[in-house]
């Protein structure tokens, strides 16, 4: 079921289920252990988080700054609107996203990497996981 593979997907990602709360924190590399996105990919602002009309939100999960090891980021996206354009974090040097799970009715088995402007189905949750480029 659609559940059991979100179960499974959540227990195969270090950074959503971590025993450490983030903070926001930067890790070595900069980063933060989470971060919020707008649809354009600037860093969510107090004002956009007022916004009644506000239908799209991104985060990025790191493992906590104080943890002793990486793991992948996990961006997820969650749309409640129409479907619309996303400019996407960078990841790592070295790295792409890559689409794990899609609500939208594509086949979340089907893996795709992900770069720069990604085309959000509405009404839909994605989940994008940092990999190493082949």
């Amino acid at each position: 079921t659609a559940t059991a593979q979100l179960i499974a997907f959540r227990k195969r990602q270090p950074a959503l289920c971590q025993p450490l709360f983030l903070h926001g924190q930067a890790w070595r590399d900069g980063a933060p252990d989470l971060s919020w996105w707008r649809a354009d990919g600037q860093p969510m602002t107090h004002a956009d988080w007022a916004d009644p009309k506000g239908r799209l939100l991104i985060a990025v999960f790191r493992m906590a700054a104080d943890s002793p090891a990486p793991a992948p980021a996990v961006m997820v996206i969650l749309n409640a609107g129409p479907a619309q354009m996303a400019d996407l974090a960078l990841p790592r040097p070295g790295h792409s996203w890559v689409c794990r799970i899609d609500t939208s009715g594509r086949d979340p088995a089907t893996a795709r990497p992900v770069r720069g402007a990604c085309p959000i189905p509405p009404e839909a949750v994605l989940a994008l996981v940092e990999e190493p480029q082949e």
